[in-house]
């Protein structure tokens, strides 16, 4: 079991190596998490998207706009990663879907 999740990390680190990660994760809140069936982000940076991965890299969901109410009722229960671009690079957050 420990095998799975250590290639599952590996995949999903390579997935998200894209980009410029930057560090404003003290900015951003994503609630509620655990969540049933919509997050939202807040923060005082602007937001150009926001993508939802599986934990072995297989992005599962992308949004533009609104990130006050995603909706997460197509996605089944289990562990999601979230990245979240702003213009200066991106952040990733953990996100547990009851």
């Amino acid at each position: 079991m420990k095998k799975i999740y250590l290639i599952a990390f590996f995949l999903f680190s390579f997935t998200m190596s894209y980009g410029q990660k930057i560090d404003f994760d003290h900015n951003i809140k994503l609630y509620p998490n655990p969540a049933h069936h919509v997050v939202s982000i807040q923060t005082n940076v602007p937001l150009q998207k926001v993508e939802i991965y599986t934990l072995v890299g297989d992005k599962v969901h992308q949004i533009t706009k609104n990130f006050h109410n995603i909706s997460l009722r197509h996605l089944p229960r289990g562990i999601y990663m979230v990245k979240i671009y702003s213009r200066k690079g991106y952040t990733v957050k953990k996100l547990i879907k009851e």
